[in-house]
């Protein structure tokens, strides 16, 4: 489960590089943190565990933080 990837390798190797995009880096602390940000706003707009959710958007890191708070929610996904 991909969460749990990302839950697991940000307690294990929080400064290790998860991402880059154009020259800048984010650690895997830094992706969680950018996840759990983007899970709690779903949140307070009422999505919960089940509900569905169609993403479109450009391959940026934006989207990548999108996906994963998304799925620390457990929101079924339509990429």
């Amino acid at each position: 489960m991909i969460p749990n990837w990302l839950l697991k390798r940000s307690s294990l190797t929080p400064s290790r590089t998860a991402l880059s995009f154009c020259g800048k880096q984010w650690t895997f602390q830094e992706l969680k943190q950018e996840a759990d940000l983007i899970a709690r706003k779903l949140r307070m707009n009422g999505l919960e565990e089940g509900d569905r959710i169609a993403l479109l958007g450009p391959s940026n890191p934006d989207m990548v933080f999108v996906i994963h708070g998304c799925l620390l929610v457990d929101l079924k996904l339509s990429c």
